[in-house]
């Protein structure tokens, strides 16, 4: 009698014994090739823990917010490298090349962020032509009375 593979492979009885193949099944083979990547965000100036930060998965769309103590987990990612990346309003974003992802095991990855008033003050614009310098001018006044405050200035 000759079988096709076509029906052998395919056959209730196939996929039985492939579902219970090995230590388990299925699900468990691919929770067994996964590790997680945790760490903190912080304000690179002050220590202080950025809630709220994105960290992401660069190129795969998946991501997680720190929580209020600054602290991120990802779960159930691959094994192997990949590339993270952490952002905030008002600070500057970080990336983290070659993060080594191992089976059943958490990688630590923190990320200091520099706000943007930092590195804006580090900046230097050279375009060849002279600065201009320009100046507000007004008049202070108190907002109950409406009268002029002597002495007062703008900031």
């Amino acid at each position: 009698m000759k079988i096709s593979l076509k029906y052998l492979l395919f056959s209730p009885m196939a996929i039985a014994v492939f579902l219970q193949a090995g230590s388990g099944s299925v699900a468990e083979s691919v929770a067994e090739a996964t590790g997680k990547i945790e760490g903190r965000v912080i304000n690179a100036l002050t220590g202080d823990s950025l809630p709220g930060a994105l960290v992401m998965i660069l190129g795969k769309g998946r991501g997680v917010f720190a929580d209020s103590g600054g602290y991120y987990s990802i779960a159930n990612l691959p094994v192997g490298n990949c590339s993270l990346g952490a952002g905030l309003g008002g600070y500057m974003s970080a990336k983290v090349s070659d993060v080594k992802v191992i089976k059943d095991s958490t990688t630590v990855i923190n990320f200091d962020l520099t706000p943007w008033i930092v590195a804006m003050a580090a900046m230097e614009c050279k375009t060849g032509k002279p600065v201009v310098k320009s100046a507000i001018k007004g008049k202070v006044t108190d907002v109950s009375s409406g009268r002029g405050l002597s002495g007062a200035s703008a900031l």
